[in-house]
């Protein structure tokens, strides 16, 4: 073997090394654009969580004072504590209100000009804080998600936990919570059948 034979077989040596570190570079890449899109994701969906519990923390504290206003008026009113709950009743409105329930209605209506906003607008946000104190801890959820898995009753804590935009639990974790949450569903099913 020659000099300049040697010289080509010390370049392809170089040139192989060099290829096989561009190679190992585009393998970090590719991982890497994987991780960073992945971490994208999931603070896209924190984003959103947060977004949604932000609302609803906002909607539950503005109508606090909107439902204390509208008890305080039923009860000057002597009505029954009760009658508030009216409100809650998913096919009430305003036109419904004011042709079964009138003096709620003329309580509603004041209260509603009191803070600036259309009695129906007032009523969906009543009925939605309502529901967020009730969805504060996942009952509503829980029961959605039991109800569509009934046929098959397979119940996956992290599917759940995706869909509500949740961080995922660790193994450990996981491997306690999962048995809890397969009885939690089965419960639920069970009381809805009943």
């Amino acid at each position: 073997m020659n000099k300049y034979e040697e010289k080509i077989e010390v370049i392809e040596k170089a040139n192989s090394e060099l290829l096989a570190s561009v190679n190992d570079i585009r393998e970090e890449n590719t991982s890497l654009k994987i991780k960073v899109n992945d971490v994208e994701t999931n603070e896209t969906k924190r984003s959103k969580k947060e977004q949604v519990h932000e609302k609803q923390m906002s909607i539950r504290d503005l109508f606090i004072k909107v439902r204390q206003r509208i008890s305080a008026e039923i009860k000057g009113q002597h009505l029954g504590k009760n009658q508030i709950d009216i409100l809650f009743d998913k096919d009430i409105d305003s036109i419904k209100l004011s042709n079964e329930h009138p003096l709620l209605n003329g309580i509603v209506t004041g209260v509603a000009r009191d803070f600036s906003i259309d009695v129906n607008t007032m009523i969906m946000y009543l009925k939605e804080k309502k529901q967020s104190n009730e969805s504060f801890h996942l009952d509503t959820e829980f029961k959605e998600y039991a109800a569509a898995h009934k046929t098959t009753k397979i119940y996956n804590l992290s599917e759940f936990m995706d869909a509500q935009y949740m961080h995922r639990l660790d193994t450990d974790n996981l491997l306690v919570l999962q048995p809890v949450f397969n009885q939690v569903c089965r419960i639920i099913n069970k009381d809805q059948q009943q």
